[in-house]
Order: C-alpha cells, then structure tokens, then sequence
C-alpha cells in the first residue's frame, strides 16, 4: 500500500515528521484527467465535453523515463487520438542530482530531443496536421547555499505543535503559529537570516498567490537564488546539486518554450516569456476550442 501511496503521489514529502503528519494532506487527491481534480474547468474536461479522444502519458500511473515514453507512446498511438499529452520527467531528477549544465543532464537532453523527433516523425505519418508544443514547467538552478532553519528554529524555544507548526521545502517554508507573540519570535528570527526574505502582502499579490487563507502559511519565507533549506521536508539532509522553485524573477528558473503550428506562418523567437497560465488557452485555440472565462491566461497568437 504504501508503495502504492508514493507511486501516486510525485509530491509526497517523505521526511515529514509523523508526530505533525496529521496536520498535512496532499495537495494531489486526483489525476489531472480526472472530472474531480479541480473545481475550475480543466483541459481534460473540455475534451471530454468535446467527445475529443486523447492519450495521456504521464504522472501518475506512468514511468517518465524517455525511452519507456518512447515505447508508451509506439504502443498506443492510434488514428482516433485528437490530443496526446507526454511528460519527460527524467531531465528533472538528473538536474537534481547532478546539477544543471553536467555532462549527466546533456545526455537525458540529448534522448528527450531524439525522443520527441521519433515521436514527431511518427505524428506526421499519422495525421494530416500536427501542432505541437514543447515547453518546461521550470528551469533550474545550481545549488551554492543552503540555511538549516530547523537548527534556527529549536534556539527560539518554541515547542513545536503546542507553539507553531512549519511546512519546510526546499526554497521555502511556511509557518502556522498560536498567538501572536510566538508569530513574532519566528519573524524575528527569519530576519536575521541573510539567505531569504519573508513574502510581504505586496510580494504575494504579485506572484498571485495571497490567498488569504490561513491554511497557506501565515508567515512565508523563501530563500535568495542557489539557497535551499537544509534538512527540509522533501530532500531530508540531502543537497540537491540543482533546485527550483525561487521565486519567478530568478532568471535561471524561466523554462524553454517551443511552438509548431500551422497558425504560425514564419520561425521567430518571442520577445517576451510565456506564462504558465498562458499555455491552457493556447492549446485550446490550436484546436480550435473556447478557453473558459475563469481562464486567467492569455492566448499567445493574439501577440505574435
């Protein structure tokens, strides 16, 4: 079963205390298929709603390595598919491990292009026309420091679940506290250190994420460029030779982003990055679909 758990859940903090392990859920109870994965509209349920055929391969319930894709994909490519969705999860663990910009990573680079170009090969073959897209959900940045805020913390005094509970990642941590005077002590000693800052309103508003709900962290912290937590909830006192998740001015975070498409009439290169959120409504227009009002992205040929 709990094999099972961790096959499931990609995001399964495995160094989470068990004494605060009640307090915390997973943020993943469906796959991103699924009718019941968000309460806003996703992309799968308006190809469902279309009757539109996809093929998923991806997390959960795939390996991403890119050879074991490669295969996937050979097996179960058909004529009815409208839309095929691909994960390569493999160049991540590798940056991870050994760092952006290693000879380990140029490899996992080199099979994820040679993937892609057999899969492409095979598309044109198969269909009439095909748009595709190719893009990251993240950079990644070589590690250069790291804080142990749980050494911080147990100087402070505080009594952990009776005082405050934390939340630590590894470039940023959340702190939920009982009183005021105790949210003041962690305040206090979160400015002291050099490596990070805490996330005011008018940072969370500009990133979108101030929520204001209290279940999100009344304190958050996140570290400068090339600083992670360590120990933290996910890596434990490993160090990660690369990390992401900084905060979105980090250069090193941006991702690539490449666009094939028969709306396209001439090669060029966008001056401007692409947002997340801006991808859902470009794949609904390729396919000539309506993006739904609550869509916060913007169509990305409405620029070009």
């Amino acid at each position: 079963m709990v094999g099972k758990i961790f096959h499931f859940c990609g995001t399964l903090a495995p160094f989470l205390p068990v004494s605060v392990s009640s307090y915390f859920d997973f943020s993943e109870k469906k796959p991103p298929w699924d009718p019941m994965y968000l309460s806003q509209t996703t992309l799968f349920d308006i190809l469902r709603k279309n009757n539109i055929e996809w093929l998923f391969i991806g997390a959960p319930g795939n390996n991403l390595k890119s050879r074991i894709i490669l295969r996937t994909f050979h097996q179960n490519i058909s004529q009815k598919i409208s839309f095929l969705w691909l994960h390569f999860g493999e160049l991540d663990w590798i940056c991870h491990k050994y760092g952006p910009g290693s000879s380990e990573t140029w490899k996992i680079l080199t099979e994820i292009d040679s993937a892609i170009y057999q899969i492409v090969k095979v598309l044109k073959k198969t269909f009439k026309d095909v748009d595709i897209l190719v893009f990251g959900d993240h950079g990644m940045v070589r590690t250069r420091n790291t804080v142990n805020l749980e050494y911080r913390l147990k100087k402070t005094k505080l009594k952990i679940i009776k005082d405050y509970l934390f939340f630590s990642g590894a470039t940023m941590c959340r702190f939920w506290y009982n009183t005021e005077n105790v949210g003041s002590k962690i305040n206090d000693m979160l400015t002291q250190i050099n490596y990070g800052k805490i996330l005011e309103n008018k940072d969370l508003e500009y990133y979108g994420c101030n929520f204001n709900d209290p279940k999100y962290g009344k304190i958050i912290w996140a570290t400068n460029e090339g600083t992670i937590i360590s120990p933290n909830f996910y890596n434990g006192t490993n160090i990660p030779k690369g990390m992401h998740g900084f905060i979105p001015k980090t250069m090193d975070s941006y991702a690539s982003f490449i666009i094939k498409s028969s709306l396209i009439n001439k090669p060029r290169r966008l001056e401007n990055p692409i947002m997340l959120v801006d991808i859902f409504p470009t794949i609904l227009n390729m396919m000539n679909l309506s993006a739904p009002i609550s869509s916060k992205g913007k169509n990305i040929f409405n620029f070009l």
